[in-house]
């Protein structure tokens, strides 16, 4: 007799049946939630040098500024690459 017909059980069905992949589960989406949180807070970070906004003040980026934000986006974009 074959399984052809019979309904693959769906993620949810799964993790209730097994307690163990539930809180795995959990513990994955807690760590995918804090690396965008994460990222979200670099992301301002990066953005505040690039335009010189830096310690709540706005100023004109110079070159520096500028080279040390494209550094930054580089070496974040290389690291995100490697996950």
């Amino acid at each position: 007799m074959s399984d052809e017909g019979a309904a693959a059980p769906n993620s949810a069905t799964v993790l209730r049946r097994h307690p163990q992949r539930q809180a795995s589960a959990a513990v994955f989406e807690e760590a995918a939630d804090g690396i965008a949180a994460a990222l979200t807070e670099r992301r301002h970070s990066l953005r505040a040098g690039w335009h010189g906004e830096e310690e709540g003040r706005p100023a004109e980026a110079d070159t520096e500024q500028l080279r040390a934000a494209l550094q930054a986006y580089r070496d974040v974009t290389e690291r995100l690459l490697h996950i």
